[in-house]
């Protein structure tokens, strides 16, 4: 009977503590909802004063088109239209846009592609001319390969933080649903349009973003959101109910062996004359591997998270590109 209460103390052991961790994973999730915002505050980052200043210079080469048609799929009043669009918003913004379509890439990665075309102004890659407005070329290039049916932006200069991924990846949401169902016209339409929402968005100091907490340490320790009291009432609940399942489970088992009685000597057990050793070997049962996470954040955060902002590459041509693209 030793042996039995022993393993039935380890048993109720076990279950209280799988019970508890359980209770506490769900604590942290149960804490973020205690959580409240001060009053007025929406989360955004404060206003960049180089976002307010007044945009200099002019488009690069205004005679470059910036409706490219490769793939046929719009009528000429609408590239009309599509560009008189695009003219308006580069004025108001000081932002350059261009549109290109194509049934193929010349054997290149659309990003490739896309970056190439606008750093070489759709020419060869001895050409002077790029799109881009002002010193560092502020733009982007919306690509639409039918060959492949995949759509990429790529983003330069200022275009860059203006366009977040998590921005380009709400464009190619709207894009993608135009494009599969084959209105590109409206597609291009829409595309523009939001193109001057994340502009008037990033230059009132709210650029179109996510934002990503920081652990729950630093987190609770930010000044732009309020403070948390701890509080033990969560975790004791937590613990209480932990302990009465294990309570239960073991009693249950525990009622199970009333019936056994205790013996002295294991032959009791064995059927004398019936066992016969025939063979023997080791077999493997269990292995056990660990593996430590590669760090791959290149720098500090604080003030309770940050935003995701923007990736960036170097194209062919040794400029900075930012950018996304996917499939329809």
């Amino acid at each position: 009977m030793m042996k039995t209460d022993m393993i039935i103390k380890r048993t109720a052991l076990l279950f209280a503590i799988i019970a508890v961790v359980f209770s506490l994973a769900a604590v942290p999730a149960f804490a973020d909802e205690l959580e409240l915002l001060e009053d007025g505050e929406t989360g955004a980052l404060p206003a960049d004063p180089d976002t307010l200043s007044e945009i200099s210079g002019g488009l690069n080469y205004p005679d470059l088109p910036r409706v490219i048609d490769n793939a046929g799929l719009l009528t000429y009043a609408e590239s009309e239209d599509l560009a008189a669009k695009i003219a308006g918003i580069t004025e108001r913004h000081g932002c350059d846009i261009v549109i290109l379509t194509v049934y193929y890439t010349d054997g290149k990665e659309i990003m490739d592609y896309a970056d190439d075309f606008y750093d070489y102004g759709g020419l060869s890659a001895s050409s002077d001319k790029s799109y881009g407005w002002g010193s560092s070329r502020d733009g982007l290039i919306l690509v639409v390969n039918m060959g492949e049916r995949e759509w990429w932006i790529s983003t330069c200069g200022r275009a860059i933080d203006v366009f977040t991924d998590y921005g380009i990846e709400l464009l190619g949401g709207t894009l993608g649903g135009y494009l599969g169902s084959g209105d590109y016209a409206a597609g291009f339409e829409a595309f523009l349009d939001q193109c001057e929402d994340d502009l008037v968005a990033y230059e009132r100091g709210d650029p179109v973003d996510t934002w990503i907490p920081d652990p729950p340490d630093d987190y609770y320790n930010s000044g732009s959101r309020a403070k948390k009291e701890f509080s033990p009432v969560p975790y004791l609940v937590c613990l209480g109910v932990g302990l009465l399942i294990a309570a239960i489970v073991t009693s249950s088992m525990k009622s199970k062996l009333k019936t056994s009685v205790p013996r002295k000597r294991a032959d009791d057990y064995i059927l004398r004359d019936t066992f016969d050793l025939m063979a023997k070997e080791d077999v493997f049962l269990y292995s056990h591997t660990t593996s430590t996470p590669r760090n791959t954040d290149s720098g500090s955060r604080s003030g309770g998270g940050h935003y995701g902002g923007s990736s960036s590459h170097t194209s062919s041509s040794g400029s900075s590109h930012g950018g996304g693209g996917g499939h329809f």
